[in-house]
């Protein structure tokens, strides 16, 4: 498995209502966002292998790589508003691979999607049938990599960047702030408890 996203039990046994515990949540979310800015930032490229469920934040770590190779079997979801959450740290990446418009309807519905759907999103760059034929593609991709002088892709990456602005220099705060709200309210609770209970939250059950 890539990668299923958040540990919802440690959210669960945080108090909403305490102030400390409140900044705690701010705080992982903080650090989530940090991670995900320093993979999309690394000097060289960097790409992901992708198999079994890339989920909420894992696919939003999937996303933050230059280069994402997935096995056919891959499931991937972005689940945050199905539980009561937002995708928040996560969104400028999946935004940054798939698109505006891609990226609202994946975090809007929460649907599950395949392989060859991410693909086609824009947030999976190939999709190989077995772990052989997605060995041998990531092969050929790191030689291709080499074949490139490595200052010259540093210098890419770099420039890269400056088409998307300071945007992102600020939104890691707010994201943590919009994530500790949504987690601390009545539909975050909710959602992560009918979770763990394998219980439906109220919104589908009406």
């Amino acid at each position: 498995m890539f990668c299923a996203g958040g540990d919802l039990r440690g959210f669960q046994a945080l108090n909403a209502k305490s102030e400390s515990s409140l900044e705690d949540i701010r705080a992982a979310s903080r650090e989530t966002g940090e991670l995900l800015r320093t993979v999309a930032t690394q000097p060289q490229p960097t790409i992901a292998l992708v198999h079994g469920a890339a989920m909420a934040g894992g696919l939003g770590l999937m996303a933050a790589t230059d280069i994402a190779i997935a096995h056919s079997d891959t499931r991937l979801a972005l689940t945050e508003t199905r539980l009561g959450l937002i995708p928040a740290q996560i969104a400028p990446w999946i935004v940054r691979r798939g698109g505006m418009i891609a990226a609202q309807r994946l975090m809007l519905t929460g649907a599950r999607f395949t392989a060859d759907q991410a693909r086609e999103f824009g947030l999976v760059d190939f999709v190989e049938a077995d772990d052989a034929h997605l060995r041998e593609r990531y092969e050929a991709i790191r030689r291709d990599i080499r074949a490139c002088a490595p200052c010259a892709n540093r210098a890419t990456k770099r420039l890269m960047r400056t088409l998307e602005g300071d945007a992102l220099d600020d939104f890691v705060e707010q994201a943590a702030d919009a994530f500790t709200q949504a987690l601390a309210g009545d539909e975050g609770q909710q959602g992560i408890r009918s979770f763990l209970d394998r219980s439906k939250p109220p919104w589908q059950s009406r």
